[in-house]
């Protein structure tokens, strides 16, 4: 059985205070989770977050010890192709080696394959004037596979994704996309939605004796969750890595 909060990690901000805790910012921004060897994956786009964070604060990857929270500094960190990102952690004794991994498969999921993604979506949780960390579940199928995609506003080249039936909220972008098997592998990264629509009418209004006239187009649209696929993801090339992702992942057993 998964231990939601144990197998995926908040990525956060703060600022350390005279007694060594950190104080949170107001939002997580996203998701991660191990690839052994103190590195973690997480969004692209998360990462952009990450490193415009203001001078004086520290990002953060969360960890859950009973019920406290646990944070370790990210050291360095990367953006790669398919708004996929790669994070280090500092080697604090004890908290990384207790973080589980999770095996990977790279073939392609077909459709309707149920699918969960777990992650952090709007993870902050106040009662009371009291902040928790609250890690979200979702289950769905994949309605189909995109052999091209591109995020709105991204500027590299396109990329195969799995579109999924529930959205991906701020937040669980970086969670891992898991198969419902028992022993749940990684079939792709979640790095937010696809926005697709279409006009289902246009009306024409003209006054009698006039040119003027005013045109109303209604558009309706569907919102699907997006991963990045796990084939796609494994042959990046990562400089903090030295290698592509498939080839640490196998050095660590994660992958076949």
């Amino acid at each position: 059985m998964l231990i939601v909060n144990q197998v995926v990690s908040p990525v956060l901000v703060g600022q350390r205070d005279n007694a060594g805790r950190y104080r949170i910012g107001a939002k997580v921004l996203g998701t991660c989770f191990s690839l052994s060897g103190g590195f973690f994956l997480t969004a692209g786009h998360v990462v952009h977050d990450l490193e415009a964070r203001q001078s004086g604060s520290s990002g953060l990857v969360g960890f859950a010890d009973s019920e406290l929270w646990q944070a370790v500094e990210v050291t360095e960190s990367e953006v790669l192709d398919a708004d996929v990102g790669l994070v280090k952690l500092s080697p604090v004794s004890g908290i990384l080696d207790k973080v589980p991994t999770l095996s990977w498969n790279l073939d392609c999921a077909n459709v309707l394959t149920t699918a969960r993604a777990i992650g952090y979506p709007y993870g902050l949780h106040m009662v009371d004037e009291e902040n928790s960390i609250v890690a979200r579940a979702f289950e769905g199928t994949v309605v189909c596979t995109l052999p091209r995609f591109k995020p709105i506003g991204y500027a590299g080249q396109s990329f195969s994704v799995h579109e999924l039936s529930f959205s991906a909220p701020r937040g669980l972008s970086g969670a891992p996309l898991l198969t419902n098997d028992e022993l749940a592998v990684v079939k792709g990264v979640v790095i937010g939605n696809s926005q697709s629509k279409m006009q289902v009418l246009s009306e024409t209004e003209r006054q009698s004796g006039s040119d003027w006239g005013k045109t109303t187009e209604v558009y309706e649209s569907m919102s699907l969750g997006v991963a990045v696929r796990s084939v796609v993801v494994a042959s990046l090339h990562s400089l903090l890595l030295g290698r592509t992702i498939g080839d640490h992942l196998r050095e660590h057993g994660l992958l076949p």
